[in-house]
C-alpha cells in the first residue's frame, strides 16, 4: 500500500481517465493472501490452507477451524490483521456485515489488512476470535500477473469492479473516476502509463516511480 500511495501522488490530478499498471490476465486463477510482505511469511505459510469446503468461488472466509471458499459478494464479518500489536491482539472482528472487497478496504484504513492464516498456532488464535461466526479473511484467487514477474497479491480493485472478465477486459489501470483505484479495461486502449526504476544510492534501494503521458 505504500508504493500505491507514492503512485497515486506521482499521478496526481495528470490524467483524465485511465493510467496504465503492469498488471494483466493470465490464464490460471492462483490463491493469494490479501497481505503481500514476503517478509510476513515464512517457508510454507503462504499457502497453508485448510480448507472445509472446495467449489468454484474466488473469495475465502474463516468458520470452524477451517477456511472455504465463498462468493465475493457475500456479506460477512471479517477478520482484520494489525501488524503494530503483538499476540491476539493482533487479530480483530469486524462486526459490520460486507462483502470480500470492502472488508479488505475496512481492515487497510483502519489496521493492516484482513488476516491471512499462516500455521495452526494462527489458525487457533483466529479461531478464538471469530466467535463462531463465518468471517472474512484475506485469502483470494484470480489470474493476474504481473508483467515483472512478481509474485505479489497486492490488489487495489474498486469493490464494483469485476475481479474476472469475460471478453478483452485483460488489462489493468488506475481509474481517475475511483481516485486511482483499478479497473479491467481493454488492452488496445491509449493511456498514460507508470514505470518503475530501481536505483542504488549507497547501501539504500530507493523505487522510483516515472509517470509518462502524452
Amino acid at each position: 500500500m505504500r508504493e500505491m500511495e507514492i503512485v497515486l501522488e506521482a499521478v496526481k490530478d495528470k490524467y483524465d481517465d485511465a493510467v496504465w499498471i503492469g498488471l494483466s490476465k493470465g490464464t490460471t486463477p492462483r490463491w493469494h493472501w490479501s497481505l503481500a510482505g514476503d517478509e510476513f511469511y515464512k517457508e510454507g505459510e503462504r499457502h497453508y490452507f485448510l480448507w472445509s469446503q472446495v467449489n468454484d468461488n474466488n473469495c475465502a472466509g474463516y468458520t470452524n477451524g477451517n477456511v472455504r471458499m465463498l462468493a465475493c459478494d457475500r456479506l460477512l464479518y471479517s477478520i482484520c490483521f494489525d501488524a503494530t500489536k503483538q499476540g491476539a491482539d493482533q487479530y480483530i472482528l469486524n462486526t459490520k456485515y460486507m462483502v470480500w472487497a470492502a472488508a479488505r478496504d475496512y481492515c487497510r484504513t483502519h489496521y493492516t489488512d484482513l488476516t491471512s492464516l499462516r500455521n495452526d498456532a494462527e489458525y487457533q488464535i483466529v479461531q478464538q476470535v471469530a466467535k463462531g461466526f463465518t468471517a472474512h479473511v484475506g485469502l483470494f484467487r484470480d489470474p493476474w500477473e504481473w508483467t515483472d514477474q512478481t509474485d505479489s497479491s497486492f490488489r487495489y480493485w474498486n469493490t464494483d469492479t469485476i475481479i474476472l472478465p469475460t471478453g478483452n477486459q485483460s488489462c489493468v489501470a488506475m481509474l481517475k473516476v475511483n481516485s486511482g483505484k483499478w479497473g479491467n479495461r481493454t488492452c488496445t486502449e491509449t493511456h498514460p502509463f507508470v514505470c518503475e526504476c530501481s536505483e542504488l544510492n549507497s547501501l539504500l534501494k530507493h523505487i522510483v516511480y516515472h509517470f509518462y503521458f502524452k
